[in-house]
């Protein structure tokens, strides 16, 4: 780590990632967390006993004395900077500086000032998954990783990738694993009835829209990543009026589970389903799957 004047050079240890960050930004940023978010709900009754009540500036002095650093909020951020250039799914966890326990929503808020932006990258090689989650695969490991990368996609945000670097249980849900090629309980789910070409009934009350075909984030222990349907195009808006059709002279359709892929990806073919699907009287419930805001939060509450 290298200082210069308020801005210091920094490293992810095992990605061999460098970058600048701005102290007094990075400070600024952990300051408003605390003040608009520093709730025992959130953070937990332990840490929120260091840090107290009152307003940001003083929840992050309070802080910085607990730790060791009082009066030096830049030793601080430094010393943050550094234990997160070294995190990652394989040693997250239990965080502290000095003995000070960091609530995994802190350490996601220093994150956001250290991983910027908001997108989704799908990853094709074994270089390139130990660069994007500062990891070192076992070199026995990586030939088995790269035959999973190629049977089955992988793709991460940058939101995840950020829990992923101080959270061992999130990383398990994103992260490929060997045991993915062991063939044994793979038996291709049943894909149910299709009508329309987007339209799966499973059950003859219940009836399923595939809307889009693919995610901004593929969990491991999805259903569908055997499936071939990522590489298919997406459901036109006719298509999409068609399936609602099918629904609106079938009486005993009683709930529409809208999905994909990630419907949310798709607006213009969510919103052409729920307003059709709406007018159809014997319609009970529209159930909207989706797991961006876990993952992807940006997709849920972009443009309003």
């Amino acid at each position: 780590m290298e200082d210069q004047g308020t801005t210091t050079s920094y490293g992810f240890f095992d990605a061999g990632q460098r970058a600048d960050v701005d102290l007094a930004v990075f400070q600024r940023a952990l300051t408003d967390f605390l003040e608009h978010f520093g709730v025992k709900s959130l953070l937990g009754g332990d840490f929120c006993r260091i840090t107290g009540t009152g307003p940001g500036p003083e929840r992050f002095s309070n802080l910085l004395a607990a730790a060791g650093f009082r009066d030096d909020a830049d030793g601080f951020c430094r010393a943050l900077i550094d234990l997160l250039g070294r995190s990652s799914h394989l040693n997250a966890g239990d965080l502290r500086i000095n003995g000070v326990r960091l609530p995994h929503l802190f350490l996601m808020a220093a994150l956001e000032q250290l991983i910027t932006g908001e997108r989704f990258t799908s990853i094709r090689t074994v270089d390139r998954l130990e660069a994007l989650t500062n990891i070192r695969l076992d070199p026995v490991k990586r030939e088995p990783i790269r035959r999973v990368l190629e049977k089955y996609p992988v793709r991460m945000s940058t939101h995840t990738i950020r829990q992923m670097r101080i959270s061992g249980n999130v990383a398990c849900q994103y992260m490929p694993f060997v045991e993915e090629l062991d063939p044994v309980g793979h038996v291709n789910t049943w894909i149910g009835q299709f009508h329309q070409g987007l339209l799966e009934q499973m059950y003859r009350n219940r009836v399923i829209f595939l809307l889009n075909m693919t995610c901004p984030v593929y969990c491991r222990f999805c259903f569908r990543k055997h499936k071939e349907s990522r590489n298919q195009k997406n459901p036109t808006r006719r298509e999409v009026l068609e399936a609602v059709a099918y629904v609106g002279r079938t009486p005993s359709i009683k709930e529409i589970v809208i999905t994909g892929g990630d419907p949310l990806m798709n607006r213009a073919n969510l919103a052409c389903a729920v307003d059709g699907l709406m007018d159809i009287p014997h319609v009970q419930t529209l159930r909207l799957a989706t797991r961006s805001i876990a993952y992807y939060p940006n997709l849920f509450y972009a443009g309003d």
